[in-house]
């Protein structure tokens, strides 16, 4: 088995629905305008109760809004990216085991990614910084296909791996198949979902950026952005930022025209903005920290 077998195993679990599908492709080539957006959640009660109650919450100000436009008007597009992909990704993966994955952690890694991917890309001549944030954002997307129907191998990968994301990737190699990492089988899944080559290329090479065939500058931050995330996660600290310095491939700051110094203010930048994202996907996530 390989990871679009997986992927394509599933009897349609992993297809998105119409609406959000249709969203999904609007929103990230940004070929749109906003009443046709407005009308497409407005045929999803699911995603229209979550953006009503975002719209209304902290940090957005203003009188209370009850109507699809001035919703999304109010939240603007980043967070209404951020809100159509991971609805559908927590409705299609709500039952992982809890043994394996703290989905709250992995909604924190994902979003600090996210937002380190967009703060990059702002760096870089060429990168887009909206289509960086969900590159960053759906870069371990890979992950929860495993765990859900790979559950004994992903078992032996975390013994084998501890906390290291680096070393997960390489036990996912050695334990369930060189073509079967989370990297693999996420790239799988946003092909399933039609969505972009880049998009696809940011999920499959994070980790080996310099695999990237069309789209290097956008894997490569996407890649170091998986590394700054690493140090903003509960179980570490300031010292282990040399530690992720070696673990970023020498391809990427090439690639980027960035250097290492670009890491601890980033991690100050996004360590506080992350908890407004998290409140977005999941509040409860919150709780943790």
């Amino acid at each position: 088995m390989d990871a679009q077998e997986l992927v394509n195993q599933a009897e349609g679990l992993f297809s998105l629905p119409e609406v959000s599908h249709r969203l999904s492709v609007l929103l990230e080539d940004e070929s749109f305008a906003l009443p046709e957006i407005a009308e497409l959640i407005s045929y999803d009660p699911v995603l229209l109760g979550r953006l009503l109650k975002t719209a209304n919450q902290l940090p957005y100000r203003g009188p209370e809004v009850d109507n699809v436009s001035d919703a999304v008007a109010r939240i603007g597009l980043k967070d209404l990216r951020t809100l159509v992909m991971s609805t559908e990704a927590i409705q299609t993966f709500r039952d992982l085991p809890p043994d394996l994955v703290d989905i709250n952690n992995f909604w924190h890694h994902s979003v600090c990614t996210g937002l380190a991917a967009e703060s990059l890309a702002f760096k870089c001549e060429g990168a887009e910084p909206t289509q960086l944030f969900v590159g960053g954002l759906m870069h371990d997307i890979g992950q929860l296909p495993i765990y859900q129907f790979l559950p004994d191998l992903a078992r032996q990968v975390l013994e084998k791996s501890g906390k290291s994301e680096y070393y997960r990737y390489r036990a996912e190699k050695e334990v369930i198949g060189a073509e079967m990492t989370h990297a693999h089988v996420g790239a799988a899944l946003i092909r399933k979902w039609n969505l972009s080559a880049a998009l696809q290329e940011m999920i499959a090479f994070h980790h080996e950026p310099r695999k990237a065939v069309n789209y290097p500058l956008q894997v490569s931050i996407v890649h170091i952005s998986t590394a700054i995330a690493n140090c903003i996660e509960p179980s570490w600290n300031r010292a282990q930022l040399d530690a992720t310095r070696v673990n970023i491939d020498s391809f990427a700051w090439e690639t980027t025209g960035l250097s290492p110094k670009v890491i601890e203010p980033i991690v100050d930048q996004i360590n506080m903005e992350s908890f407004t994202v998290l409140d977005i996907i999941d509040p409860e996530s919150l709780q943790m920290f």
